[in-house]
């Protein structure tokens, strides 16, 4: 996988189609990024997402993401899922796994 001039790779090209959420309280959202102990790049990374994305989320701009980003977000966050982002089922097997904890995540 090449990576583009900013370091990060295309991958969203290699994935197949998913499903987006969208953000639940841009204000929560904001706060949790500010309270979190690591940059917002480092977050943005973790979420495999630019920093640039992560700043449009948090400002409200553009507020929907692919359900592994919000995944990935909230446990980089230690958050539960779905306290960020709201999911608008289509399928529910997709909806079980999203809300499944990782390992080493709180509950």
């Amino acid at each position: 996988m090449a990576l583009d001039k900013t370091g990060y790779s295309h991958w969203t090209e290699l994935m197949p189609r998913s499903f987006t959420v969208t953000v639940r309280d841009a204000r929560a959202l904001r706060e949790a990024l500010d309270q979190a102990d690591e940059s917002q790049a480092s977050l943005a990374r973790r979420a495999l997402i630019s920093p640039q994305r992560l700043c449009q989320l948090r400002n409200g701009r553009f507020p929907r993401v692919s359900i592994e980003a919000a995944a990935a977000l909230e446990s980089a966050l230690r958050v539960p899922r779905g306290s960020l982002f709201h999911v608008v089922p289509r399928d529910a097997a997709l909806i079980v796994e999203y809300l499944k904890p990782t390992t080493g995540e709180a509950a």
